[in-house]
């Protein structure tokens, strides 16, 4: 048994060969993982980018939205201000049309 033993043994040592193979593997796996981050640096970057300019794009149609609804704004105030000036001549002017003819049938009426 005690053979048994040492022949197991054995087989979990590694020897400086089968260490240094695992070494080069770790050190391919960390040049991947190296170029794996700068790649993904990279392409954040880009996105980054672009976010960028679509918050720039974002703004200036936002400002150009917010330009044109204040002149649209003032041009529909502008014509509600019309209409009441329009709307208080045509009452004024049918006040004064009923009064002279209720004047008109009140002095046919006396005379």
């Amino acid at each position: 048994m005690a053979e048994g033993q040492v022949m197991s043994l054995n087989t979990n040592l590694a020897t400086k060969a089968d260490i240094a193979k695992v070494e080069a593997t770790i050190a391919k796996v960390e040049g991947t993982i190296a170029q794996v981050e700068a790649t993904l640096k990279a392409d954040i970057a880009k996105v980054e980018g672009t976010i960028a300019q679509v918050e720039a794009t974002l703004k200036t149609d936002i400002a150009q939205v917010e330009a044109t609804l204040k002149v649209d704004i003032a041009k529909v105030e502008a014509s509600i201000a019309q209409t009441k000036y329009d709307m208080i001549k045509w009452l004024i002017g049918i006040v004064l049309g009923v009064a002279a003819a209720q004047t008109t049938l009140v002095v046919r009426f006396l005379s």
